[in-house]
C-alpha cells in the first residue's frame, strides 16, 4: 500500500516563477524525437504536436538539453498533469515551477476550469506552492514485488 496527494488548481491565479531554464511546448517532430529518446517512447505523433491537440508536452531546455518535462491532458473541463520530472542535476533552481507556470497558462488559455494530479510524496511539496490544493488521498493497492525464482 502507498499512498499518493490527490491535488486541484482552480486556474485563478497562476505564479510566474523565474527559471534557469527556457521552457516550451513540444511542437516540432524533431523536439517530439528529441523527448522520445530521452524517456525512451516513441515520439509524439504529428497529429498532437498542434495547438488544438488533447495532450500537450512541455520540455525544459538547458542550451541544447531537455533537463525537465510536464504533460497535460484535456478532460471535460479540466486538464491532467502528469509525468514532472526535472534531471536531479537541475533541481531546486525553479525548473520545475516554471514548467507547472507554463503548462497551467496555456490549461486556462484554452478553456480548461481546472488542473488536477495525484502527486508523490516529493511532488506534493512542488504543487502547493504553484497553487495546487491537495484536495484527497489516494491508496494505492499493488502486489508486491516478487523476486525472480
Amino acid at each position: 500500500l502507498r499512498t499518493e496527494g490527490f491535488f486541484v488548481h482552480r486556474l485563478h491565479r497562476i505564479p510566474n516563477p523565474p527559471s534557469v531554464a527556457s521552457v516550451e511546448r513540444v511542437q516540432t517532430a524533431e523536439r517530439a524525437a528529441q523527448l522520445g529518446k530521452i524517456i525512451r517512447r516513441q515520439p509524439i505523433p504529428d497529429d498532437l504536436l498542434g495547438d488544438t491537440a488533447p495532450f500537450r508536452q512541455y520540455v525544459a531546455i538547458d542550451g541544447a538539453d531537455i533537463v525537465g518535462r510536464v504533460r497535460s491532458l484535456d478532460a471535460v473541463g479540466a486538464t491532467w498533469c502528469s509525468s514532472m520530472y526535472v534531471e536531479p542535476s537541475h533541481r531546486r533552481r525553479g525548473i520545475g515551477q516554471a514548467l507547472i507556470s507554463k503548462m497551467l497558462h496555456d490549461d486556462r488559455a484554452r478553456g480548461s476550469r481546472y488542473s488536477v494530479l495525484a502527486a508523490t510524496h516529493a511532488g506534493a511539496l512542488l504543487y502547493p506552492r504553484m497553487g495546487y490544493e491537495r484536495i484527497g488521498t489516494l491508496l494505492i493497492f499493488a502486489p508486491r514485488s516478487r523476486k525472480p525464482s
